[in-house]
Order: structure tokens, then C-alpha cells, then sequence
């Protein structure tokens, strides 16, 4: 019991890093999509 409950959390933990990286990369890659467009136009 206390195995599982050790690998749930590792797993929400794994899972919360995933997804905070995924929206940095999103947000960065916006924010450098309309930069970039400001720079060319």
C-alpha cells in the first residue's frame, strides 16, 4: 500500500513538472512567434 500510494505521488509530481514546462514552452513560443512577427513587419 504504501509502494503504490509512494509511486502516485511520484507520478503526480513527474506530471505537474510535464505540464509546467509544456505551458513555459507555450508561452515562450508565443511570446517569440509575435516578436518576431513585430520584428518583420
Amino acid at each position: 500500500m504504501h509502494k503504490i500510494y509512494n509511486w502516485r505521488m511520484i507520478y503526480l509530481f513527474i506530471y505537474q513538472i510535464f505540464y509546467d514546462a509544456l505551458y513555459c514552452v507555450l508561452l515562450t513560443r508565443r511570446s517569440l512567434y509575435s516578436l518576431f512577427r513585430l520584428g518583420g513587419e
